[in-house]
């Protein structure tokens, strides 16, 4: 059985220094990293908070016109 998502989160890869957003992408069901292009944690956090909202915003819309 599949595990549930976490829904987007933080994540920090190997060898790289700054945070990235780990998500799930809905068109493909793969995860996917965006980076916050900050090892701030605080910036990176605000972007996180930015990526979500934003998110909710684009499938509020989609929802309105039937995508």
């Amino acid at each position: 059985m599949p595990r549930q998502s976490l829904g987007p989160r933080l994540v920090r890869r190997n060898g790289k220094p700054s945070f990235y957003v780990r998500y799930i992408d809905e068109e493909t069901g793969k995860p996917k990293d965006l980076s916050t292009g900050t090892r701030n944690s605080v910036e990176a956090q605000e972007f996180l908070e930015d990526f979500m909202r934003e998110r909710l915003r684009w499938s509020r819309l989609l929802g309105q016109f039937g995508g």
